[in-house]
């Protein structure tokens, strides 16, 4: 699928590494109206982040960082335009170098919407999980 080879492309992660979520749900006309184009995001659970290696390209990606699930669902973490995507700010990041903004943002934030119906097991993701809105 076109989204492992983003993946493997911008941030080096082989797609065999990846099981498998779901496809992530998105609304078309938001979406086109940041980017132009159409995508499908897939949803994927890499395992243990601390042994993941990442290869960044820098024509690709300014910056590649990791944030806690809780951080991620604080939404004072977000900002909230009108008419752009929601940023997101890591906490006590000063220098403004962990934001994720634009299409990711949207993505990222989706996402976050819908994680509460993720069910995580201690090993793993427990495969009863869904994605509906």
């Amino acid at each position: 699928p076109r989204g492992f080879r983003e993946l493997h492309e911008e941030i080096g992660i082989e797609p065999k590494n990846v099981d498998v979520l779901g496809i992530l749900r998105c609304d078309w006309g938001e979406v086109h109206s940041l980017t132009g184009v159409a995508v499908t995001p897939v949803c994927g659970y890499l395992g243990s982040i601390d042994r993941t290696e990442f290869k960044l390209n820098p024509s690709e990606v300014e910056n590649c960082f990791t944030v806690p699930v809780v951080d991620l669902l604080d939404k004072s973490n977000w900002s909230m335009q009108r008419f752009n995507a929601p940023v997101f700010r890591v906490p006590g990041d000063t220098d403004e170098k962990k934001v994720v903004w634009g299409l990711t943002g949207y993505i990222l934030h989706r996402f976050t919407k819908l994680l509460p119906s993720i069910v995580f097991e201690k090993d793993g993701v427990n495969r009863s999980f869904s994605f509906a809105n």
